[in-house]
Parts: structure tokens; sequence; C-alpha cells
């Protein structure tokens, strides 16, 4: 597993919510400063079941969800082609 990008929301003073993309999966988040990961914190996806089933988090905005679909498209089409460095 390897981290490739991560994409922050609703960005505040002590927190965001976001999502991190790995060459495996997808991991969710939301956390604050004083307690992270305490609003519900985090949850994985594999990224077969985000294609097939959407976002966990559907407050993510749209054109992050747009560029999100996109790299797990070329990511998952990567893998599938057998190419280097994606796990195959």
């Amino acid at each position: 597993m390897i981290y490739l990008k991560e994409w922050r929301w609703n960005e505040r003073g002590n927190g965001a919510d976001g999502i991190t993309l790995f060459t495996d999966r997808l991991a969710w988040w939301s956390a604050n400063g004083e307690t992270p990961f305490a609003e519900g914190g985090g949850s994985d996806q594999t990224l077969e079941e985000f294609l097939a089933d959407g976002p966990v988090d559907r407050a993510i905005p749209p054109e992050m969800l747009e560029e999100l679909r996109g790299a797990v498209r070329e990511l998952v089409a990567g893998r599938d082609a057998g190419a280097p460095g994606t796990g195959t």
C-alpha cells in the first residue's frame, strides 16, 4: 500500500473531512484538533467498491469526487493491465 493523494473539504480551524487514496484502497476520515477522528472516525473502501457503489461520504464536493473517480479508474485500469508498481 502506497499513499498517492489526499483530498480535504469542510476545513475548519481544528479539523477537516477528507479521503486518502492509496494504491489498494480509499480511507475516508473526519478529524478535529481536540479529538482526532471522533466525528465518525474513518472507514476504508476498496477501489472496486468505490467504482461500483460510489463514495462512502456523500458530502464530498462534486469537483473532488470527479477528480477522485478519475484517479481511481486510472489506477484500477493500470492494475488490471499489470502496470509496474500497481501491485500485480
